[in-house]
Parts: C-alpha cells; structure tokens; sequence
C-alpha cells in the first residue's frame, strides 16, 4: 500500500491543510510502510514518538529490521539497540553485592557461569569489622571452561595485610575466594562481566 502525501507550503498553504498533511503522516507511520525514495534528498526525521511493530532500515542491497524489545528484556531493566538490529540488556554486565565474612576459612564471594561468561572484572574492597583497616584491589578472573584464572592488581591497603584472594572453579562456574585474616570483614565490590 502507498500513501501519497504533498508537501506543504508554509507560504501559501492554510493551517487546515497543515493540519489534514500531519494527520495523514501520523497515519501512515501507524498503519503503512514509510519510504524515502533513492530519488528523494535530505534525512527523514519524526520529532516525537513513533510507535511501530517493526522498522527496517536499508537500502536495494541490505536491510536491518529492528523489531520492539522483548517483555523479558523491558522487565529485565536498561538495555540498548545493537548495530544488527537487537536488542541486549545493560543491567546484566554492571552489578555489585556486599558479603560480610565470619571466620578465617575461604569464603565464596562471587561466582558466574563459565557457558555464558568468559571473564568478569571486579572492583574490591575489604574492611576489617575489628579494626581500622581497608584493602582495595582490581581483579581479573578468567577460565578456559575447565579451570579458572585470577590475577590481582591496584592494591592499596591502610594498615596492614586483610587476607588473600582466589580463584577456582566447578563443573559450571568461576568463582573468586577471599580468605580473611580477621574474623570479621566485609567485602564490597562492583563487577563487569565480559
């Protein structure tokens, strides 16, 4: 179906017929195919919203059709338009978490799925409940799907050492240890999985 619209001409053309022209592009952006023909100059531009099922943009030898997101991927947060047309998540590479430790034996900090991640970054900190003291690092963990790889860097410490961080791994996961000196810390972080 093609939807002819004529252009308007502010000088002599009347407000009726700038309003019949705008109605009728809402109504073709709602119910028909926009073209900007090759023999056509210039941008097409909508200021406003424009609500449509789905849009393809292309030329004679290529299309992208960039469909709405998913209900899944609207509840799951922020996410952004990739270069081919889908749609992927933000929220699910950023995130943080607070772990407070009891005891001097290794505890599991964080884990994520070797099948779906292939490292994570993570931003640390380490405050010893007991006393004044603070630790912050960097940390790189990444696998091979068997075994998992960690390496530690930017350290920083206020007094003296809060324990050792480390990297293993089961059937499925990566996971990054930290075993404390103190008895009592709490471990921060903020992570980037890749």
């Amino acid at each position: 179906m093609t939807i002819s619209i004529s252009p308007i001409n502010t000088a002599t053309d009347s407000f009726t017929k700038l309003y019949t022209t705008v109605n009728q592009v809402i109504n073709a952006v709602a119910t028909a195919t926009l073209t900007l023909n090759s023999n056509n100059t210039g941008n097409l531009s909508i200021i406003g919203t424009l609500s449509a099922n789905s849009i393809v943009v292309g030329n004679t030898s290529s299309n992208i059709i960039i469909l709405n997101p998913t209900v899944s991927q609207i509840n799951a947060g922020t996410y952004y338009l990739n270069a081919n047309g889908s749609w992927s998540s933000l929220s699910s590479s950023l995130s943080n978490n607070i772990i407070t430790t009891t005891g001097t034996t290794t505890q599991v900090i964080d884990s994520f799925s070797m099948n779906t991640v292939h490292a994570t970054e993570y931003l640390v900190n380490v405050n010893d409940n007991n006393a004044n003291n603070h630790y912050t690092s960097k940390i790189l963990i990444s696998h091979d799907t068997v075994t998992a790889y960690i390496t530690e860097w930017a350290q920083m410490t206020t007094n003296s050492t809060m324990g050792v961080f480390s990297a293993s791994s089961n059937a499925t996961s990566a996971i990054l240890n930290f075993n404390p000196i103190s008895t009592n810390t709490t471990v921060s972080f903020a992570k980037i999985k890749i």
